[in-house]
Formats: C-alpha cells, structure tokens, sequence
C-alpha cells in the first residue's frame, strides 16, 4: 500500500499544474454509465475486476477520445480507441 508520503507531489500540484497547461476534468457523467454497457470483453479473456478502469474506457468511448495504457488488460476489450504503450 502506498502512503501519502511516498507521493513525489500533493493532489493540489497536480489540480494546479492540469490547469496551468490546459487541461479540463472530465466528470462522470449518466452517458459514461450507460457507455458501461457497451464495453464488451472476451469470455476467454483474464478477469480485468477495476471498476475505475471501465468507466475511463466509457468515458473515452462516449466522448471520441483516446485510451492510451500500459494495462495488459484493458485491450481484452478490443475497441478501437484504446492505444496500448
């Protein structure tokens, strides 16, 4: 488990330094939830159990935009937006 105090730099460095540069949050919004229902993962495919998870790929699924990760299960899910690094 990590502790707070392993944290390089505080959650309102972060907040400060996404606005500084232009970047806007993204709430989760009732379209992200109903997006849920549109993700479909392979039976055949290892457990991926991260609620978080899903309702980012939702999120980029409903709103056009990219999914760029390294999680090795997340392109289980076969959809066009997700770029895996």
């Amino acid at each position: 488990m990590l502790h707070p105090e392993t944290f390089l730099f505080s959650g309102k460095y972060l907040e400060k330094g996404c606005e500084e540069n232009g970047f806007v949050s993204l709430p989760i919004l009732n379209k992200h939830a109903v997006a849920l229902e549109s993700l479909v993962c392979p039976k055949e495919a290892p457990p991926h159990k991260d609620p978080f998870d899903r309702i980012l790929l939702a999120q980029a699924k409903s709103e056009g935009m990219k999914f760029m990760t390294h999680d090795t299960l997340i392109p289980y899910y076969n959809e066009s937006f997700v770029i895996s690094v």
